[in-house]
């Protein structure tokens, strides 16, 4: 049969080698890139990604070529112009070409999905690489940066594919974003330090502050023993000054009833006292008829008195005469004697000299007598004069002693004019007990 003479078709897929160094990782750290080595690393990276570019392209064709042909075949069973035109084995080999193709299809679309995976793998090794190269330091990451956007803005897109041009872009996005952070990050190396001394300078405060915080927590302990003693007594004087509360408006209740009994029985005094009033006016009044009597009867004993003192003033100047005229006479008798015993002769003449002048004496000492009589009647009046003046005096200074108490007592409530009237009074009186003063005085 002819179906035993179909020849084998070789159905092994071409395998592309990868140039040797692009999947391997970027060593940071050694320091020994310049811009030149830098140069050639981008240059490699980049011909690695278009490689990778130009193989996705090769296994998508291979899969279309694929698709078509099986849909050729597909669609000549179906419509049956293959069993029609040729003969079986012609079909058969056909559809053995068909086979192969989607085999062929099938490995290419598998190789390609391996080298996509492969490529995957080395086109995040190249960026991981780049990256990693520009976060080594900052003069290294403006370097890449700078020659990767050079790469880019000289090269055309045959040099350049766009997944090549796509992932470079990032790099240089991600780089420029890290030269931010790193930035950020030696500001925050600085502040970190700050914060450190000032950490050490806050350790060394919390020290002191520690040792401060013992102190004050024992003074807190004396403070709230102190606050709770402050607490019970405090609450002993709220209970205190409850009770006096609770007493304060018991008095004012008590004291608003001793005011109101207190105002009811000051009207009543006033009303007594208005009473007083007039009856002190009236006793005023009788006072002042008294006080114009006894002025009066004054006025009398005053020129009585004046009278008498005239009359005792010739009675003594009589007197004093007589009691010269008797002293003479009293010498002269011893002599009259005398010459009686020395001339008897002459003693009838002496005898009548001397009953004249017994009977003058005699008639002086009855007008002496007579005298003395009238200057002891004199001397009796004065003292009952004295006496009436005394008893005068007592009863003014009773009277003024009333007048006083009554005026006392009146002047808290009279008007201005009964005041004035007893000021008046007050002081006439005053005005007798200085003239009674000074007669008293003369008469001493």
């Amino acid at each position: 049969m002819k179906m035993s003479e179909v020849e084998t078709i070789d159905i092994t897929a071409e395998v592309h080698e990868v140039e040797p160094g692009t999947d391997q990782m970027v060593n940071i750290d050694t320091p020994e890139y310049t811009e030149e080595s830098l140069s050639d690393l981008i240059t490699t990276r980049i011909d690695a990604l278009n490689d990778l570019e130009k193989h996705i392209i090769e296994a998508e064709e291979a899969a279309e070529t694929a698709v078509k042909e099986a849909n050729n075949v597909k669609n000549g069973i179906k419509s049956g112009v293959i069993w029609k035109s040729l003969d079986k084995d012609k079909a058969i080999k056909k559809l053995q070409d068909a086979a192969i193709i989607t085999a062929k299809a099938l490995e290419e679309s598998s190789d390609a999905h391996k080298k996509t995976f492969e490529y995957q793998k080395r086109l995040t090794n190249i960026s991981y690489s780049l990256f990693r190269l520009g976060i080594s330091n900052i003069a290294t990451n403006r370097s890449l940066v700078r020659e990767i956007e050079l790469r880019l803005k000289g090269a055309s897109e045959k040099e350049i594919s766009n997944l090549a041009r796509n992932e470079l872009v990032r790099v240089v996005t991600q780089l420029k974003e890290q030269e931010d952070l790193q930035k950020k990050l030696a500001r925050l190396k600085e502040e970190v330090k700050t914060l450190k001394k000032s950490q050490k300078e806050i350790n060394d405060g919390l020290i002191v502050l520690d040792t401060d915080k013992n102190i004050l927590d024992q003074k807190t302990e004396g403070i709230i023993q102190q606050l709770s003693d402050y607490r019970a007594l405090l609450e002993d004087n709220i209970e205190r000054t409850e009770k006096i509360l609770c007493q304060v408006d018991l008095n004012k209740t008590n004291f608003k009833n001793i005011l109101d009994e207190l105002d009811s029985k000051i009207a009543d005094q006033n009303n007594a006292n208005k009473v007083g009033i007039e009856n002190n006016r009236a006793m005023i009044l009788g006072l002042k008829g008294d006080l114009d009597k006894y002025q009066a009867q004054f006025t009398l004993l005053v020129e009585e008195d004046n009278a008498n003192k005239a009359s005792n003033e010739k009675n003594r100047s009589m007197i004093l005469e007589l009691e010269n005229n008797l002293n003479k006479c009293q010498e002269l008798l011893p002599l009259l004697i005398e010459k009686d015993n020395a001339n008897k002769k002459s003693h009838e003449s002496n005898k009548s000299m001397i009953l004249g002048i017994q009977n003058n004496l005699t008639k002086y000492q009855e007008e002496l007598s007579s005298l003395i009589e009238e200057n002891n009647s004199n001397k009796a009046r004065n003292e009952l004069n004295n006496s009436m003046l005394l008893e005068l005096k007592e009863e003014l200074k009773s009277q003024q002693e009333l007048f006083s108490t009554q005026s006392l007592s009146v002047n808290n409530d009279i008007t201005s004019k009964a005041s004035k009237s007893s000021f008046y009074i007050l002081a006439v009186l005053l005005i007798l007990n200085i003239i009674v003063s000074i007669v008293l005085f003369y008469y001493k």
